[in-house]
């Protein structure tokens, strides 16, 4: 089996480090290597790769963010390595609860890495192969995954720091939990999940998961 794996990364120097990285580590892979996100858009039409390393250097924390969630809409079944220089350890709990699978410094051994990352692929192989297998060719044309899309539609209705809350929410956190981990205050967070509630027409959190797809939904 090949594993897609896509760097995403504006420095040429270290592109060709990853690059070096997974083909002296992994064996039969298919890399791609680009500069921005957009880039990679080009490359994956009805598609995702199984892991997306995305790189970061002397950017704030509130960029990757934004990064990090762009990718994480448009590569649903993907996972996501943060590469970067955030050494508090406030932000890397924001990038772990942004949706990055892990997060690795310049610091972090190479053999470390790679079991990372060998964790992450296992998990992840089944669900992007599973999402290929569901995307068909009609008239030239590449059709859509019904479900993701319904899904990116119901993520469209939030912002970016209520669909981060309604991620924590399905993954089982409480309230004060996440106003913790996000350094909000928890009436902050209870009033953003009220917000949630009314924009997705639900009334309880079993009825947000299945809504916001954190568990499977029947057709």
């Amino acid at each position: 089996m090949i594993l897609e794996i896509a760097i995403v990364e504006k420095s040429p120097v270290t592109r060709l480090g990853f690059e070096q990285f997974f083909k002296e580590r992994f064996g039969n892979i298919s890399l791609k290597s680009v500069q921005t996100v957009a880039d990679l858009d080009l490359l994956y039409v009805g598609s995702a790769p199984h892991l997306i390393v995305l790189g970061f250097a002397r950017v704030s924390i509130t960029e990757c963010l934004k990064v990090l969630n762009v990718c994480k809409q448009s590569y649903i079944a993907s996972s996501i390595v943060l590469f970067g220089d955030f050494y508090n350890s406030q932000s890397v709990v924001k990038i772990l609860a942004g949706g990055a699978a892990a997060y690795v410094s310049k610091q972090t051994d190479p053999a470390e890495m790679e079991q990372r990352v060998k964790n992450i692929l296992a998990e992840s192989i089944n669900l992007v192969d599973s999402l290929k297998q569901s995307f068909t060719t009609q008239s030239g044309e590449q059709v859509s995954v019904r479900k993701d899309k319904k899904r990116l539609r119901i993520k469209a209705l939030l912002s970016w720091r209520e669909n981060q809350i309604a991620e924590l929410l399905c993954q089982g956190l409480g309230t004060c939990d996440i106003a913790k981990l996000l350094n909000l205050k928890c009436s902050t967070v209870s009033s953003m999940k009220r917000k949630i509630f009314t924009k997705l027409q639900v009334t309880n959190l079993i009825e947000l998961c299945f809504r916001f797809g954190s568990f499977p939904t029947e057709n």
